[in-house]
């Protein structure tokens, strides 16, 4: 019976670790995955900030 026991908490044992690993493999690709959004978002706006001051120095020599 003990042997059984045994047998038993380690498969669960070999399960869980598996399902961590697995686990931190989709966490780190959620991360790589936002830190892409992130500096995709970034490169977004920096043509619009370069706009908003083309804008406004047009708008000096307008006026």
């Amino acid at each position: 019976w003990l042997t059984a026991i045994g047998l038993l908490l380690f498969a669960i044992g070999v399960i869980f670790l598996t399902e961590l690993e697995s686990a931190r493999k989709r966490i780190a690709a959620l991360e790589r995955e936002l830190d892409r959004a992130r500096w995709a978002a970034e490169r977004r706006e920096e043509p619009t900030k370069e706009l908003e001051d083309e804008v406004e120095e047009a708008t000096q020599r307008n006026t």
